[in-house]
């Protein structure tokens, strides 16, 4: 971005503006149908806290602390001009120019200039009246109003705009410019939601403006902000611990993206989904639901895996754990000890010593369970439990590294499956005991 310094360079919203200035009369612009422009506050998934320590005699660390929180603002470029004739309109191309300058200082985060841009703008779209612009501008301007943290002035903007668009609406005969403006009554719904969500932390208030844009938008577009709406509604739901309903939403929110072949949104979908039911496995009241729920989440949980990007390693190795927790409780222990030890050579990547001798112990207690081939599976148990016990040792967890004692240690009454006693003094020298 320019500074002062360089003098009579220009920015990129100023060459616009007097691009556009240059071409007021006789410039056929074409129709920008009515798009979302992603302004740089990030994706959902991008800034994820690291999972906690996980507990090794359950599952990983449930808190789901800010995961999935959907953080973006959405801004509107120019849409389609409706009535005919106003293309050629010398007012209605500066106001283009005006309003381009604008999306581009405000992608800058020069909020004034860009306020500054959008009251031009919004003078001849008023002459013109051309009201979805109106509306767009509207919704911009809560946008940046919310980046400002002016919360009071974003929710009015925001309003103003709905109601922009929904007089577009009223006066628009044609069906396919209703389920247009619709759409962007939707999204700036939507906004509104994020809004209380992110900024004034009113999830209540947050659910009912995604359920109005879920009311509004039309659900079979194939693009990406129904699924959107779906997924905070989920999220929502899921922070209130109302896994039941969370399910129903990231159901919703995961077909749209598998449909659109998102495999970035798709992974953070799938993976809540999983979540939900692998906390309903927790809460089930007995072992039919406790299977059903378990089968549920290991399903979705396979989705996610393959889809997570290089950046969500804490994500991956969740997964992995979880995964391991639920085919042991299954008894498909051959599998469990395939996903603890990714999970352990992944957090050894992150560098997560505690966590990784954690899915070292839980990789040699499924072996121990593997009913075949038993003097090669306690080796192999054995193994695992030597890595967490070093690992344990590293980081002066006394308990844990008697918990792995008591694995080798031969007891009265025939003590653990694989006991040993030559194996129970290499561990005990290691522990220094």
């Amino acid at each position: 971005m320019p500074t002062k310094k360089q003098g009579k360079k220009m920015s990129q919203a100023e060459a616009t503006l007097v691009n556009a200035k240059n071409a007021l009369i006789g410039a056929v612009i074409a129709a920008i149908i009515g798009g979302i422009f992603i302004l740089l506050n990030g994706y959902i998934n991008k800034n994820t806290p690291q999972v906690e320590i996980i507990d090794k005699t359950g599952s990983a660390a449930s808190s789901s602390g800010n995961l999935g929180t959907d953080n973006f603002g959405q801004s509107f470029t120019q849409s389609n001009i409706f009535s005919p004739g106003n293309n050629d309109n010398p007012e209605n191309q500066s106001a283009l120019g005006f309003f381009k300058a604008a999306l581009q200082y405000q992608s800058e985060k020069n909020w004034k200039a860009a306020r500054q841009s959008y009251a031009k703008a919004e003078e001849l779209y008023k002459k013109i009246n051309d009201i979805v612009s109106l509306g767009h501008i509207k919704n911009n301007l809560g946008n940046i109003e919310t980046n400002q943290n002016n919360m009071g002035s974003a929710q009015e903007h925001y309003n103003e705009a709905i109601n922009l668009y929904q007089k577009a609406i009223d006066q628009s005969n044609k069906a396919d410019d209703k389920k247009r403006y619709r759409h962007l009554q939707a999204s700036t719904y939507y906004n509104l939601a994020l809004l209380y969500r992110n900024n004034i932390k009113d999830d209540d208030k947050a659910f009912e403006f995604c359920q109005k844009a879920a009311d509004t938008i039309d659900t079979t577009a194939k693009e990406r902000l129904p699924g959107r709406i779906y997924f905070t509604m989920g999220m929502i739901k899921f922070d209130k611990k109302d896994y039941k309903a969370s399910v129903e939403y990231f159901k919703k929110s995961s077909q749209y993206y598998k449909n659109l072949q998102a495999d970035d949104l798709m992974a953070e979908s799938f993976y809540f989904l999983a979540r939900s039911y692998n906390d309903l496995f927790k809460q089930a009241k007995n072992n039919q639901e406790e299977v059903s729920f378990a089968k549920q989440a290991i399903e979705a949980y396979k989705v996610a895996l393959p889809l997570f990007e290089k950046n969500q390693d804490d994500k991956k190795v969740y997964t992995l754990f979880e995964l391991g927790n639920l085919e042991e409780f299954l008894g498909e222990y051959k599998e469990s000890v395939a996903y603890f030890t990714q999970a352990a050579y992944l957090y050894q990547l992150m560098k997560e010593d505690y966590n990784e001798g954690v899915s070292w112990e839980r990789t040699g207690l499924a072996y121990q369970q593997i009913e075949d081939h038993h003097e090669e599976n306690c080796y192999n148990a054995h193994e695992s439990w030597r890595k967490a016990l070093i690992l344990y040792k590293k980081e002066k967890k006394e308990k844990d590294m008697d918990d792995i004692l008591s694995q080798v240690v031969p007891q009265v009454g025939g003590g653990m499956v694989c006991w040993d006693e030559e194996v129970a003094q290499e561990f005990k020298a290691i522990r220094g005991k």
